[in-house]
C-alpha cells in the first residue's frame, strides 16, 4: 500500500523543513512526497528541490502561482499511490500517522480514512503550545446509509472541512472526476462535499495524526449564550465517547451545534455574496446553492432556536433560494454601514 503526500508550498521556507521531515521520519516506508511549488518568491523552491535530490521518493512541481487548490490539482495529476495524503507547508504530521493509515486501512481499502488532529502555536524558542486536540473516534462502516450519518457527526465536530488528516483513496477520486475548485478559500470544504457523495467505505480512527499550526492564521471569536460553553463541553464528551450518542443530544445541545453550523454557514454566503473569492456571477450562484443544498444544512435547519435573530437566519437558509440569501446578506451590510 502506497501514500501519496501532497504539499502546496508557497512562500514558506521558515516551516517547510519541519514539514518535509515530518514525512521523511514516518515509521512506514511506502510512500511518495509531491511538493508543488506555487510560484514562491522566496527560497521554499530550492528548498524543495534540495531535499528531493537527498531522497528519490520526492518529486517537486512547479506551477505559476495560481493557489492552494490548483495546486493540489496538479498534485493528485502526478500522484501514483493507493491514497492520497494532504499536508499544508506550515503543518506536519506525526511520524507514524502513514503507519496508523495503512494499519487502518489493512485489507478493507476503505474509500476514505479519517484521523484526529492537535491545534498548536510555536513559541518563538520553538517549543510546541497545544491548544486543543480533537480524537475523533474509532469507527467503520462499509454501508452508503452509515457513511451518510457519519459525515453528518464528523463535520460537525470539524473533522471533515480540511484535507488533511486524511487518506482518500485515489481510485475514487480519478473514477469520479474529483478536484479542488478554484476558490480563494474554502476550496477544501466542498472538495470533500464532492469526495463525501461518492463514499460508501469509511474508517475514522481516534488516534492523533496531524499538527495544525495556527501562528499568524488568527483566532476568531463568537459571542454564545452565557451556557453555550458548559454545553458544547457536554457534546463534545458525549460524540469523542462513543458515534452512538449522537442520537442521545437533548434539545438545547442539538440547537447548539446547529446554531454553530449554520452561523458559520452565513457567513460564508455573505463571504461569496461580496465576492471574496474572485468568482463570477454565475459562479457564486452555483456556490450559494451547492452550500444551501448540503445535506447537513438541510437537517441543522430542522431545529430553530429561541431569539428572533436565529429564526430569522434559520428561514433564510432553510429557503433554499440564492436571491433571498443574497437579499439577506445585502441588508445586513446596508445595516452595518448605517450603523458605522
Amino acid at each position: 500500500m502506497k501514500f501519496s503526500v501532497i504539499v502546496p508550498v508557497y512562500n514558506c521556507e521558515g516551516s517547510l523543513p519541519r514539514c518535509i521531515e515530518s514525512i521523511l521520519y514516518q515509521t512506514y516506508p511506502d510512500w511518495e512526497l509531491i511538493l508543488v511549488d506555487d510560484g514562491s518568491t522566496d527560497g521554499s523552491f530550492a528548498l524543495c528541490g534540495a531535499y528531493a535530490r537527498q531522497d528519490g521518493r520526492i518529486r517537486v512541481i512547479h506551477q505559476e502561482n495560481a493557489g492552494q487548490g490548483p495546486a493540489r490539482n496538479n498534485g493528485m495529476k502526478a500522484a501514483t499511490g493507493d491514497y492520497i495524503v494532504f499536508c499544508d507547508a506550515d503543518d506536519f504530521y506525526e511520524n507514524d500517522a502513514l503507519e496508523v493509515f495503512a494499519n487502518a486501512a489493512k485489507d478493507k481499502m476503505p474509500d476514505l480514512i479519517v484521523g484526529g488532529y492537535r491545534k498548536i502555536q510555536l513559541t518563538d524558542n520553538g517549543s510546541v503550545i497545544i491548544l486543543n486536540e480533537n480524537k475523533a473516534f474509532n469507527f467503520h462502516t462499509d454501508s452508503r446509509d452509515n457513511a451518510y450519518d457519519m459525515y453528518m457527526t464528523m463535520k460537525r465536530m470539524g473533522l471533515l472541512n480540511a484535507p488533511w488528516a486524511k487518506a482518500y483513496k485515489r481510485d475514487k477520486i480519478i473514477a469520479n472526476l474529483i478536484s479542488f475548485p478554484h476558490y480563494i478559500r474554502c476550496e477544501d470544504v466542498f472538495f470533500n462535499i464532492d469526495f463525501f457523495e461518492k463514499v460508501n467505505t469509511v474508517i475514522v480512527t481516534e488516534a492523533v495524526l496531524y499538527n495544525y499550526d495556527l501562528h499568524d492564521r488568527g483566532f476568531q471569536t463568537k459571542k454564545f449564550p452565557p451556557d453555550m460553553f458548559e454545553i458544547h463541553k457536554a457534546v463534545s464528551l458525549k460524540l469523542l465517547n462513543s458515534v452512538s450518542e449522537w442520537g442521545k443530544l437533548n434539545q438545547k445541545e442539538e440547537q447548539y451545534l446547529n446554531q454553530c453550523y449554520v452561523n458559520g454557514l452565513m457567513a460564508l454566503l455573505r463571504a461569496n455574496y461580496l465576492n471574496q473569492w474572485n468568482l463570477n456571477k454565475k459562479e457564486r450562484r452555483a456556490l450559494s446553492k451547492k452550500m444551501l443544498c448540503d445535506a447537513l444544512t438541510i437537517r441543522s435547519c430542522r431545529t430553530v432556536p429561541d431569539g428572533i435573530t436565529n429564526k430569522i437566519i434559520r428561514m433564510i437558509v432553510k429557503s433554499r433560494s440564492v436571491a433571498i440569501v443574497n437579499s439577506f446578506s445585502y441588508a445586513t451590510i446596508i445595516i452595518q454601514k448605517i450603523r458605522g
